[in-house]
């Protein structure tokens, strides 16, 4: 977990678009997935993702969309300075 993120279940998941570019099968053996912040919204965080072969071949890419929610309304709720300052760090 991120220091300065509360209870990850604070957040749920809210969109995602994924584009194959590239079979993988038992013969790659091994894959490297990369997770990035994107942008930080008031209330959300876009996510980049990737997925490569060892040998830097591009098999997937997907952009996702968590939102900060409020654990009694369930409803979306403004990310803290603190959550804000956490996902900047990973940027």
């Amino acid at each position: 977990a991120l220091a300065g993120i509360g209870d990850p279940w604070d957040f749920v998941l809210a969109r995602v678009a994924i584009d194959y570019r590239r079979e993988l099968t038992q013969a790659d053996d091994a894959v490297i997935a990369r997770c990035t912040v994107d942008r930080i919204g008031n209330s959300s965080i876009t996510l980049r993702e990737e997925v490569r072969t060892v040998g830097g071949e591009l098999a997937a890419e997907a952009d996702a969309v968590i939102v900060a929610r409020d654990p009694d309304t369930g409803r979306s709720r403004a990310l803290t300075e603190a959550e804000r300052a956490a996902f900047r760090r990973e940027k």
